[in-house]
């Protein structure tokens, strides 16, 4: 995987270094709790993506069924959302 930044829950993500890296607004790395979607923004060079995480439940994002998901450390069904490439170095 080249160095990626993928959003988390509750704010964006940001990586520059050999790996991906995925943060939460509190600055806590969380890449083992979403191992699973970080691949999924693999572009060339060094990026910062800002997005969310989510889970839908009868068609709307539910952040207590976010809770409850993270809380069994379970990414079965988490969603990864990207809506701002804030910098890309290519």
């Amino acid at each position: 995987m080249r160095d990626v930044v993928a959003a988390v829950p509750f704010s964006g993500a940001r990586s520059g270094s050999e790996r991906a890296k995925a943060y939460t607004s509190n600055c806590l790395d969380w890449i083992k709790r979403f191992s699973l979607i970080v691949p999924a923004f693999d572009v060339p060079g060094q990026a910062i993506v800002d997005g969310e995480v989510a889970v839908v439940h009868e068609g709307r994002t539910n952040f207590s069924e976010l809770q409850a998901e993270l809380g069994r450390g379970s990414q079965d069904r988490l969603l990864g959302y990207a809506f701002d490439l804030l910098w890309l170095n290519a």
